[in-house]
């Protein structure tokens, strides 16, 4: 599959107590030169509207947060609920509404060796004419995240990040995952299991800047990870 993408994310958040945040965020999204083989992978995997398409999709975020570092965070809470709606502009007639839950818990384990035990649940529900890279998508280590798209989402990883020396700390990880047409049908519906591990290097102490080098492994899937900010 080929395709020209221009994708635009904002957010912007108000605090309107203590720890509280609120404020609207907006996308843009355009797919145009859409390419794909016939009877392919692409084809076959049952996601509708594979076509060209833009479209503007405005929302609100509520959002409460406690962590100690925004990125590479050692204690603290997060959640944040949020609902989307979309404006369609070309192509088909996209309208869709989109819910959002993202919860995070950051427990330290060894205050001075800096060791963290962190939990995420994430779950996304969609409903309406949703274009083919707007699904709920698993986006868990290890799995392309184009490949596994759907109604209904819902994923739960935990990590234990530790220090090995000075500078150097090893993470490990596992995870668990569904999508489905619908939340009523998970039962039914396949578990996408995940697990692995790597190296963080800390590259900036004042900022709490660390390089993430990771291998993740699940069902008939690996994948290889460099990346300047943790999974979550």
């Amino acid at each position: 599959i080929r395709y020209h993408i221009v994708n635009v994310d904002l957010m912007l958040l108000r605090r309107i107590y203590k720890k509280l945040f609120i404020g609207p965020v907006f996308k843009i999204e355009k797919i145009s030169n859409l390419k794909y083989l016939k009877s392919g992978l692409f084809e076959q995997s049952g996601l509708i509207n594979q076509t060209n398409y833009l479209v503007i999709v405005p929302g609100l975020v509520f959002r409460y947060d406690t962590r100690d570092q925004v990125t590479s965070s050692f204690k603290g809470y997060f959640t944040e609920l949020s609902v989307k709606r979309s404006i369609p502009v070309t192509g088909e007639n996209f309208h869709f509404t989109e819910l959002g839950v993202d919860l995070r818990v950051f427990l330290p384990l060894f205050r001075y060796k800096r060791d963290v035990l962190a939990f995420q649940f994430l779950s996304k529900g969609a409903t309406g004419n949703i274009p083919f890279r707007l699904f709920p998508n698993i986006n868990a280590r290890a799995y392309h995240p184009n490949l596994y798209r759907e109604n209904a989402l819902w994923s739960f990883q935990s990590e234990y990040r530790f220090c090995l020396w000075r500078w150097l700390f090893v993470s490990a990880f596992g995870g668990v995952s569904q999508i489905s047409q619908a939340f009523s049908e998970f039962s039914h519906s396949p578990v996408f299991i995940n697990g692995g591990g790597g190296l963080r290097i800390r590259v900036s102490e004042k900022y709490n800047t660390f390089l993430r080098i990771e291998l993740g492994f699940g069902k008939n899937a690996s994948n290889f990870y460099v990346a300047f900010y943790d999974a979550f």
